[in-house]
């Protein structure tokens, strides 16, 4: 399964009277055959922090790498500032929510979709996945935290979803969409538009035992916890 995937991710949450909203534009790159994710983050704010940075990351789940690579802070800052992540872990799976609970069926975002029912355990709570019934591709994630005073409710909305796979009848190696022809696919994992040495966490006790309690969540946790890693990694061991 091969697609590209844009969408956005909502959290909100009401603290001391006071209402926070936070928004982030994320693009996939998602290669399941070849064991390959290129994500780009870009939140509201280009110099917001939270909830992530404004970045481009790569997981490799044939070396269990994690590439995150963050931009200049602005237009005269040209420090490649990038952190790899050894997790020794494989991409997320397509169907990595097929085990959960089945909730029904609905319309998400003008396509019929399955739901999927899963707690996530701790102070995340209860979540439910959405996806294509005829796609099998993601289309939303919502829940509410338990993370007390303040609730977070947090939502994903994908806003396109476009398959991208070989024209079996082509005899000029041509993809669908054209834009992917002739190796275009491939680079979009080489990470050219981001040159330069990514810096391996040290691999302390501490990494150790972080990596190995991130091995053992949901990949929909996983995910943010090895964001979270390596911004710290980032602070502390980079100064940046």
């Amino acid at each position: 399964m091969k697609f590209v995937a844009t969408m956005t991710n909502h959290a909100n949450t009401t603290f001391l009277g006071k209402h926070y909203y936070e928004a982030l534009h994320t693009t996939w790159n998602y290669d399941y055959d070849a064991n390959l994710l290129r994500e780009d983050f870009h939140p509201n704010n280009p110099k917001d922090r939270y909830p992530y940075k404004n970045s481009a990351a790569l997981f490799n789940g044939t070396s269990g790498n994690y590439d995150i690579h963050f931009y200049p802070a602005n237009t005269t800052d040209k420090v490649h500032r990038c952190v790899r992540i050894p997790l020794g872990l494989s991409i997320m799976r397509p169907d990595c929510f097929a085990d959960k609970t089945y909730i029904g069926r609905q319309c998400v975002g003008g396509k019929w979709a399955d739901g999927y029912q899963f707690d996530l355990g701790g102070q995340y709570g209860i979540f439910e996945f959405w996806s294509d019934i005829r796609t099998n591709f993601p289309l939303a994630d919502w829940g509410v935290s338990r993370l007390v005073p303040s609730k977070i409710i947090a939502m994903t909305n994908f806003t396109s979803v476009t398959p991208v796979y070989r024209d079996q009848t082509s005899a000029t190696d041509a993809w669908i969409p054209a834009r992917y022809s002739n190796g275009t696919w491939a680079t979009r994992f080489e990470m050219r538009d981001h040159p330069g040495k990514c810096h391996p966490v040290p691999l302390t006790g501490k990494f150790k035992v972080e990596r190995n309690n991130i091995k053992n969540m949901h990949p929909l946790l996983r995910h943010h916890a090895v964001r979270l890693l390596a911004q710290t990694v980032l602070n502390d061991f980079l100064g940046l």
